[in-house]
């Protein structure tokens, strides 16, 4: 029996599997394309996309296990997931670094020092210059070797994800095939930009004040 909250993630992945192949009904597809493929593809809006996130019971047992193929993040305790999201990872020429790391520095109003002081909430860093940070999340993974987590997921990825926390990053975790199966894909490749007033003011570090963190 799988546990209440693991539960409440698998539903919500699944609902959101059946409503993203309701918008796609009346779509005609190529003889090559198969129901699989499209539920894989299928595109969720990254401005509104949110997942639950779970209070550890031990903060210290807890550990990120990310997967570049999969374009997902776990954050785990033990073998409990406290946070699953779709996220983005480097594109091929600028790879995000794989194996074991540390969660070593935090900025929660990080703006790049490398790409025009393009925000970057939530900065979680794990080698220098790379780290978790909220922002577009696309279909294909195509940041500079950072991973973006959707902006309604960062605050609580930042929550759950104190400094000293082991990180895995792999081309693929063994969560793929259970809790990561169904998890929606988010394509903000033609999302707008934030307005030009909360983009390079403090209010784009603000967008998420007052929204709730855990679900329990």
């Amino acid at each position: 029996m799988l546990p209440d909250h693991t539960m409440t993630i698998l539903r919500m992945f699944r609902l959101s599997a059946v409503t993203a192949l309701a918008g796609m009904a009346s779509l005609t597809f190529s003889s090559c394309a198969s129901p699989v493929k499209s539920v894989a593809k299928r595109n969720v809006d990254g401005r509104t996309f949110d997942a639950p996130a779970y209070r550890p019971t031990n903060p210290r047992a807890v550990r990120v296990k990310a997967s570049v193929n999969n374009h997902a993040v776990y954050v785990m305790e033990g073998n409990k997931p406290l946070l699953v999201t779709p996220a983005s990872f480097g594109a091929p020429e600028h790879g995000t670094p794989l194996g074991n790391h540390t969660a070593y520095a935090r900025i929660r109003n990080k703006r790049s020092m490398s790409y025009g002081k393009y925000p970057m909430p939530f900065w979680v860093e794990f080698k220098p210059g790379y780290g978790f940070h909220g922002g577009w999340v696309h279909a294909v993974n195509k940041s500079h070797g950072c991973v973006r987590l959707p902006w309604n997921v960062a605050p609580k990825f930042w929550e759950l994800v104190p400094l000293g926390t082991p990180m895995s990053i792999l081309p693929n975790q063994p969560e793929d095939a259970t809790i990561g199966k169904n998890i929606p894909r988010l394509n903000d490749a033609a999302a707008p930009e934030w307005p030009q007033n909360v983009l390079w003011t403090d209010r784009v570090f603000h967008i998420t004040d007052g929204k709730k963190i855990f679900a329990d």
